[in-house]
């Protein structure tokens, strides 16, 4: 009976608070993580402005959800309306940050447009044989049908080589011209390797 007394007499220990949203909101600031670090690897950490939108986002989730997850009452029931304005302001927070970084550095990329070299037929391919110069290359055409080159250098980068392939002109096989673009618009033939077209 002591021992029934005893037992009956010692409180019951109130259960620690749950978070619902704990396991998911660390996942969701898992994967986003992986992904951000993927595209920074991927881009060798020179972001164009539409990869540095990707990142600012990413950094304001990131920013809002650990900010509701750690915030003081955030524990126990859900409430959506609490939920919103602890994720919201976290995320204004990040946002803040990152909207400060975006003015405050330079642009990543410096863009020019050159003609493109007379021989060249309608028809050619163009391949960035220095990634680490170019950020990205293209072909535009206006509505006159005039024809350009494309280049985005990488910050701190005023030149780079590409390829124009093409098929070369009553014979078999492609030829392959090299061409150094500058940041001022110029294009220097380096070589034109012909290849021979395989049976």
């Amino acid at each position: 009976m002591n021992d029934e007394k005893r037992a009956s007499d010692i409180p019951e220990q109130p259960a620690l608070p749950s978070h619902p949203l704990l396991i998911p909101g660390l996942l969701v600031v898992f994967v986003i993580i992986v992904l951000e670090a993927l595209m920074l690897w991927q881009t060798n950490g020179h972001l164009t402005r539409a990869y540095q939108i990707v990142l600012y986002t990413g950094v304001a989730i990131v920013t809002g959800v650990l900010f509701w997850l750690l915030t003081p009452g955030s524990m126990g029931e859900v409430d959506l309306k609490q939920l919103g304005i602890r994720l919201g302001g976290g995320a204004a927070i990040g946002a803040a940050f990152m909207l400060l970084a975006w003015f405050l550095t330079d642009p990543e990329t410096n863009h020019v447009v050159a003609p493109v070299p007379f021989g060249i037929p309608q028809e050619f391919t163009i391949h960035n044989q220095s990634p680490n110069d170019l950020a990205d290359v293209g072909e535009v055409r206006t509505i006159s049908g005039r024809r350009y080159l494309y280049a985005e250098f990488r910050s701190g980068h005023d030149e780079g080589i590409l390829n124009l392939k093409h098929l070369r002109a009553g014979s078999a096989g492609f030829s392959t011209p090299s061409y150094q673009i500058t940041l001022e618009g110029e294009l220097i033939v380096i070589a034109d390797t012909p290849e021979e077209q395989s049976r």
